[in-house]
């Protein structure tokens, strides 16, 4: 399943769209941080479906345009711990690929 990150910072607890995101075996969340209109929405779905998708032990995979340097500016300390905890990132020029859920 494919989202734009910030359609994903809009979808409302009880949106269909919002279950499938967190049952679906592969997530792709694309474009973290550009333009995210609910950034604090947004940090707050990222905790649940990634809490969640990782106890269920499924893939997700994030793509951003911004140096790993950057990612504070759109992931708080403790999505960025559970990334470092559970996930990989890689750089390939100036994009990102964030996965979780091994």
């Amino acid at each position: 399943l494919w989202i734009h990150a910030a359609e994903l910072g809009n979808l409302d607890g009880g949106d269909p769209h919002l279950k499938a995101v967190r049952r679906c075996g592969l997530l792709v969340i694309d474009e973290l941080g550009s333009g995210d209109v609910h950034p604090a929405r947004l940090k707050e779905r990222l905790h649940t479906v990634w809490a969640l998708r990782m106890d269920r032990r499924l893939q997700t995979v994030v793509t951003c345009n911004l140096a790993v340097d950057d990612l504070r500016t759109v992931l708080d300390e403790p999505l960025r711990d559970r990334l470092r905890r559970h996930g990989q990132v890689d750089g390939l020029e100036h994009k990102i690929s964030l996965r979780s859920g091994r």
